[in-house]
Parts: structure tokens; sequence; C-alpha cells
């Protein structure tokens, strides 16, 4: 689910669709933010955005968020 995300330090907010987990072939568990997108195009910008989820989520939780992913799902319809 969505969650709103802040930076005290660096006075921003924003929502991310998910943040999530899942454990490495290693036993590690990783953190990270998923966004998703109906944009035609993929921007360099998602990763300054996602790079910011990162950061205020890591300033609110205390844990480090490690990753992060852009799922872009196209506006039109399959014919």
């Amino acid at each position: 689910s969505e969650r709103m995300l802040y930076s005290l330090q660096h006075t921003y907010a924003g929502t991310a669709d998910a943040i999530g987990s899942r454990v490495t072939p290693d036993g590690q568990r990783v953190r990270f933010v998923l966004d998703w997108k109906t944009s035609a195009v993929i921007s360099p910008n998602f990763a300054l955005q996602l790079a910011a989820y990162a950061k205020a989520c890591e300033e609110m939780d205390g844990q480090p968020v490690r990753e992060g992913y852009v799922v872009s799902f196209d506006k039109q319809a399959p014919t």
C-alpha cells in the first residue's frame, strides 16, 4: 500500500507506492522502494525520486533501504 514519506532533515515529502523487502540468495533481508508509473517513457528523474523516497524512509524508520524499482504500465489497453 502507499506510504507517505518525509524528511525533516531535507524538508521534502512524497508518497511511495510500496515499501517492501526480499531475501537475497545468501539469506539477507533487503528493503526496497517501489513506484508505479504510467508514463510512456522512463525518465532519469525517476531514479532521483526513488533515492529521495529511500532516504526519507531510512530517516523515518532507522533501517537502510538498499534498492528501488520503477514499474511501468502502459496507459493503452492491449488490442
